[in-house]
């Protein structure tokens, strides 16, 4: 999202981007950590770094391991934020947007989901200290996340699904929605597809991801078609627990752990695949889906928020129940077993990727609303 945008700026003479980058984990190295008593005192370090080419600075917070620090307003932040006209927040939830303190210049912040819905599931599935721990963090998130809500100039929602779970919170005339725009130069379509295997993209160790869910619906996919393409797992590794379930499944020779790609080495692993799909319980919209349509491939994908937005149901792949092994293995053996459908739904989805999801024309929409913001100051 932040690369996405990043570029939009950089491509008119309008506005001048800058990226500033916050503590996001406990061992954040620019912070001042518990572990160290001889900083306590000292302000969390500014840093210049780079990655893939683009510059941005790095601010540290104050004492990261509790997660509430890293919401938590800081000195180093707002002497970077002035001068600065408009402030956008690209976030996953709203409560990043606290971290300015009282709003400098017009604050917009482009959000994803929710503390309480990205937390859910790992609520759920933890025990003990570990889920008190979760329950004790959701909730300060979300004193957070109410408070940047209320004072934003712009709300921006990633998906209908994203602007859904505020709607109680926004007033309409400060939401909107503006997905993630694509770049359907370096994601096209194939001339010679081929379709040689099944493609999953992701955090394979998120279990909001549930690729629990896609192996169960392979295994019992290839117990129905013995000639079903091999799996292509893409994304950060999985944990021990997950890797072992692949290596002792009985499909293990089918199921190839390929890691992180970026780039043309994604773009190139789209374009060759038979079809994408997105087993997870909650996506704030599901940008490898955007992808993967603009590559020229189907998707499917579990009805689970924000891939509503992105697939057409029957029209560019098919959206099945959270959950629910049988009817994404039922879609899949459809689309692997009928070459014509597979051929019109990825036409259907460049279509629909280059018209929506294009840089092109998300990228107008937020310049539009940074005119507007503008014009406010």
């Amino acid at each position: 999202m932040t690369r996405f945008l990043y570029r939009v700026l950089c491509g008119q003479s309008e506005f001048e981007a800058r990226i500033i980058s916050l503590a996001t984990s406990a061992s954040d190295t620019a912070s001042i950590r518990l572990g160290n008593p001889a900083l306590w005192l000292s302000r969390p370090r500014v840093e210049e770094r780079e990655i893939g080419g683009i510059s941005y600075t790095h601010v540290g917070a104050r004492f990261p391991e509790f997660e509430f620090q890293r919401y938590g307003a800081r000195g180093p932040l707002r002497d970077l934020l002035a001068g600065f006209q408009i402030l956008q927040y690209v976030v996953g939830i709203a409560s990043w947007a606290c971290t300015a303190g009282e709003r400098l210049p017009e604050a917009s912040v482009w959000f994803a989901t929710t503390a309480r819905n990205d937390r859910a599931s790992r609520i759920e599935e933890s025990r003990g200290l570990r889920r008190l721990n979760y329950t004790v963090m959701t909730a300060a998130a979300e004193v957070c996340e109410r408070k940047a809500l209320r004072e934003a100039s712009s709300i921006v929602a990633l998906s209908d699904y994203s602007a859904d779970s505020v709607k109680a919170l926004v007033p309409a005339s400060r939401l909107q929605t503006i997905p993630c725009g694509i770049d359907t130069a370096a994601f096209h379509p194939e001339r010679s597809h081929r379709g040689d295997y099944i493609l999953c993209v992701g955090r394979l160790e998120d279990p909001r991801k549930n690729v629990r869910l896609l192996l169960e619906a392979y295994l019992s996919a290839r117990a129905r078609d013995a000639h079903l393409p091999d799996l292509y797992l893409v994304g950060e590794p999985p944990g021990e627990a997950l890797a072992e379930e692949i290596r002792t499944s009985p499909a293990a020779s089918h199921i190839h752990v390929l890691g992180l790609r970026r780039g043309e080495e994604l773009a190139a692993l789209y374009r060759g695949a038979m079809m994408l799909v997105v087993p997870s319980d909650e996506e704030g919209l599901g940008i490898v889906i955007l992808e993967a349509m603009a590559s020229g491939i189907p998707v499917v994908s579990t009805r689970c928020g924000g891939p509503e937005m992105a697939v057409t149901e029957g029209i560019t792949g098919f959206l099945t129940p959270k959950g629910d092994a049988k009817a994404l293995r039922d879609a899949i053996l459809r689309l692997a077993g009928d070459v014509g459908l597979r051929r019109t739904m990825g036409e259907n989805a460049v279509d629909r990727a280059r018209e929506v999801f294009s840089l092109q024309a998300v990228g107008n929409r937020f310049l539009g609303l940074f005119r507007a913001l503008s014009c406010r100051t």
